[in-house]
Parts: C-alpha cells; structure tokens; sequence
C-alpha cells in the first residue's frame, strides 16, 4: 500500500488516493463493499480502479494538487487580497527562500503555480501548484509570498489549507495535461 502525496501537519482534504497490490481481484463493487467493512469510521473508500501494467505508483505519478486556502476567523489579511491576487499571480517572477533541512535556496516559484484565482465563494484561494517530488510547492509558502508582496507578514495560524484534487501530468513540461488521480486507470 502506498499513499500518493502525504499531507502536511494540519491540512485537510476531501479526497485522497492510493495503491494498493493484492493477490486476487473480485469486482470492483466487492471490493470497495469489502474495504469499507474494515475502515474506520469517518474513512471510506468511494472508487477502485484497476491501473495499467507498469503504471508508476500514486506517489511517483503525482505531478500537482489543488488547494483551497481559507483564513481563520481573526486571522483575515490587513489588505484587500481579493483585489491583490490577480496582480500577484501576474508578476513575471515570484522569487521565494525556501528552507529545507539542511539547506536554503532561493528561486523563482511563479513556472511552478499553475493556477491562481479567487474561489467562487469569493472569501477562499483556490491554487494549483506543482507537487512532484522535484517541485513541491506549498500553499504557504505561496500565500507567504503573496503576503510580503503586499507588505504584511503571515502568521502561521492564519490559514486553514484543504487539498481539493491531485493530479498526474499525460502530457509533458512544455503542454502540461493534468488529469485527476482518480480518472487513471479502468473500472472493472
């Protein structure tokens, strides 16, 4: 068994992916009946597909996620981000430190956030950014950007992030086609 993308410490989501190698297969309705006689409650298994031969595993595959970034009640930014996002999203570069274990680096994050907009709530972001293993944007550190941008300085309570979707990339670098987890594979 292997997850697709491990969420971070206090992130939410509403769908999350992984494989799972067995020894024999029924139908993929007994299947799903059979795992959700054992989960526990508040997890459930809603689809089962049968991957290729040779497909890569959920983890490998993972090529980008969308995110729904609210704000905790008190926490909302000093400035009016609504009408700050479409300016932010449309710098040529968003040049960000990124700090890992053992060391700092500093690069340009704009190539590797795919989609920034206002959700139609018109109180929440909603951003797609790159999560393959050599990419890996977080949503933090992108609303880290976006508050310096503006001159504010993000407190780490601030925000409440939940993963909406992740996806693989069937195309390549240059025409990216991001197609959900959850639509590779055939029903069986």
């Amino acid at each position: 068994m292997s997850f697709s993308k491990p969420l971070g410490i206090g992130l939410e989501s509403n769908g999350e992916y992984m494989d799972i190698e067995v020894n024999s297969v029924t139908s993929a309705t007994e299947m799903l009946k059979q795992f959700n006689e054992q989960m526990v409650e508040g997890i459930e298994v809603l689809e089962i597909k049968l991957l290729p031969e040779g497909a890569g595993n959920a983890m490998a595959s993972v090529a980008a996620a969308t995110y729904t970034i609210r704000f905790r009640e008190g926490y909302e930014p000093s400035f009016d981000y609504a009408s700050k996002l479409d300016e932010f999203f449309a710098q040529d570069e968003i040049v960000v430190t990124k700090q890992t274990k053992r060391s700092e680096s500093t690069f340009d994050m704009k190539p590797s956030i795919y989609d920034c907009h206002m959700a139609d709530n018109g109180k929440d972001i909603s951003i797609t950014v790159d999560c393959s293993s050599a990419g890996n944007i977080k949503p933090s550190l992108v609303m880290k950007a976006f508050y310096e941008k503006n001159g504010a300085q993000l407190n780490e309570l601030a925000l409440l992030v939940t993963r909406e979707e992740t996806y693989t990339n069937l195309g390549d670098e240059e025409n990216r086609k991001l197609v959900p987890l959850g639509q590779v594979g055939d029903d069986f």
